[in-house]
């Protein structure tokens, strides 16, 4: 067991500990739980040529921590008052509660609201799988806040992880294969996106991992799986998340003279993964400047915040985000693309 990075103290490593499970505990839980073990630790005498005893942790009951939420008759009655007063503009207010104090295109936010709503996936009668998690690239000039919106992304996902692509490898992503000290023998490692199963990631400066790196999460991006070969060990890993992913252009800023593609400077297998790439710029501009900063003004100051209003509309709480239920998850993609393709239409 891995302690969460989320309760790990600032500038510590998180620490590992091995639990023994017996009896019916076994088999019980899968890579990237939740878990809260009731044990006892034991020490084991010292392998050869070791002078260190080896702890262990014997569970004596295992609580899984991420078990669906329950919904009570007072959500419900909440969601119903909230779409009876915003009947027109539920999607839109939704949106801008993802990071209201970021003077952001509602558009990048839209998508991103659509990728914690996940979409639907489907299984053909063939036993073809169509995944229903949403991949988003956002690429721009510095400075225009992918990093922030990434950062409030983790605050609002009931269940994302974080990392960086400077600090990340190929294995780190997916799954490892390491030695045990005290037996000799092997055992995989979950990487980031097996932990994030049925949840989401959040990669920051893209860019900066290497290509061969890049490769390695093809195929956990499409197909929801991570398939290892290696020391003897053939295992499937399931890594049913969804991707959002932050770089910079090639250059450092975007280039309008050429196209996307040159721009972002990565394969097409792996640009083609992503459902949605929004590109940011940062374009000199006299009125967006002032409505820039005004917005940066009013979201700071503590006594003018409760009397303006940060968008054309208020935001709702972030408690809503575990009223998300399969019923509305449809509705709410359905709307969105009732509303996408009007407007190509027009």
């Amino acid at each position: 067991m891995q302690e969460s990075c989320e309760k790990t103290p600032a500038g510590n490593a998180s620490q590992v500990v091995e639990v023994l499970l017996e009896n019916d505990l076994v088999s019980g839980f899968k890579s990237g739980d939740k878990l809260m073990v009731v044990g006892c630790s034991r020490c084991f005498l010292p392998t050869k040529g070791s002078i260190f005893f080896n702890t262990m942790a014997i569970a004596n009951n295992v609580i899984l921590q991420n078990a669906n939420f329950s919904v009570q008759r007072s959500d419900i009655t909440m969601c119903r008052k909230l779409v009876e007063k915003e009947k027109d503009y539920v999607f839109e207010l939704l949106a801008n509660s993802i990071a209201p104090s970021l003077h952001v295109d509602i558009h990048i936010k839209n998508a991103i609201l659509c990728l914690l709503l996940g979409g639907v996936e489907i299984t053909l009668n063939n036993n073809s799988h169509i995944r229903g998690d949403i991949h988003i690239l956002l690429i721009g000039d510095p400075s225009v806040a992918k990093s922030q919106l990434l950062r409030s992304v983790l605050r609002v996902a009931p269940f994302a992880v974080c990392t960086t692509g400077r600090g990340s490898t190929g294995v780190g992503l997916t799954a490892a294969v390491t030695t045990n000290r005290s037996t000799g023998g092997r055992h995989l490692e979950a990487g980031a996106m097996v932990l994030a199963d049925r949840g989401m990631v959040c990669i920051d400066e893209f860019d900066k991992m290497s290509d061969i790196d890049r490769v390695t999460i093809h195929e956990a991006m499409e197909q929801g799986q991570v398939s290892i070969s290696k020391a003897g060990i053939h295992a499937k890993l399931n890594a049913r998340c969804s991707v959002l992913a932050a770089a910079n252009p090639l250059g450092g800023y975007y280039n309008q003279r050429k196209t996307p593609r040159d721009n972002i400077g990565m394969h097409d297998s792996l640009l083609s993964r992503f459902d949605l790439m929004m590109i940011m710029l940062d374009v000199p501009d006299r009125e967006k400047d002032i409505s820039l900063s005004n917005h940066g003004f009013y979201s700071r100051d503590q006594s003018t915040r409760s009397r303006v209003r940060l968008n054309s509309n208020d935001y709702v709480v972030v408690d809503c985000k575990t009223l998300f239920s399969k019923s509305i998850r449809l509705k709410l993609v359905a709307f969105e693309i009732m509303s996408t393709s009007n407007n190509l239409v027009e």
